[in-house]
């Protein structure tokens, strides 16, 4: 029973999630500004709960299990991904951005007050660092950079190495990056809790940037 979905007002027909796959379907029972909204929510960086929830509950009920799965279903109509990537063209990359940090900041209020505590029991933490994992880690940070930035970070083509190559590349720095790992990489603190940290001002760490060591 809980995989039912309900049209609000029809009493007779009942739906799975499984046929929101079908266009037609959706498309007689959604107009096509609760298909756009869906999108652009989804966009937004929420689930799809939420967005099945705020756009198609004029129309729509169920449990929320089957809820999400019926919006599952939904996105893997060809309508729907041409919807939003069409969506994410028109609201742009730094609204999007924009969004995604907003929802990120909504859901993290718990996780951040955990954090608090946990800063504290952590601050001793020092786990063994290997210079062999090291320098495979290094290593595919270096690939990963010369093939996103189409060879700017070393010089060649990225392809051109096999993983041992890029091993060797990575091996006269693994020595260093052994010894900075854990001061690079543990917990820090924001704002004014950061006055001196690392010879830097409270207010160099307000963004909450991370730059790494690779950079």
């Amino acid at each position: 029973m809980n995989n039912r979905i309900y049209i609000n007002g029809n009493n007779e027909i009942t739906l799975k999630p499984s046929d929101a796959a079908t266009e037609g379907i959706l498309n007689h029972l959604i107009s096509a500004q609760d298909r756009r909204l869906y999108a652009c929510i989804r966009a937004f960086g929420c689930s799809t709960l939420e967005a099945v929830v705020a756009s198609f509950s004029k129309t729509l009920s169920g449990h929320p299990d089957a809820l999400s799965d019926f919006a599952a279903q939904y996105e893997t109509t060809g309508a729907y991904r041409a919807e939003y990537r069409d969506v994410c063209d028109s609201i742009g990359e730094e609204r999007l951005k924009h969004e995604w940090a907003k929802r990120c900041e909504e859901l993290s209020v718990a996780a951040r007050d955990a954090a608090m505590q946990l800063r504290v029991a952590l601050i001793d933490y020092k786990p063994e660092v290997r210079e062999g994992r090291v320098r495979r880690d290094e290593a595919a940070w270096m690939k990963l950079c010369a093939e996103r930035s189409d060879g700017a970070a070393l010089e060649g083509s990225a392809s051109a190495y096999t993983p041992s190559d890029w091993e060797r590349i990575a091996e006269d720095r693994a020595q260093a990056q052994a010894r900075h790992t854990i001061k690079d990489h543990s917990y820090t603190l924001h704002g004014k809790d950061a006055e001196g940290q690392n010879g830097r001002s409270g207010t160099q760490y307000d963004s909450n940037t991370v730059k790494t060591h690779f950079q």
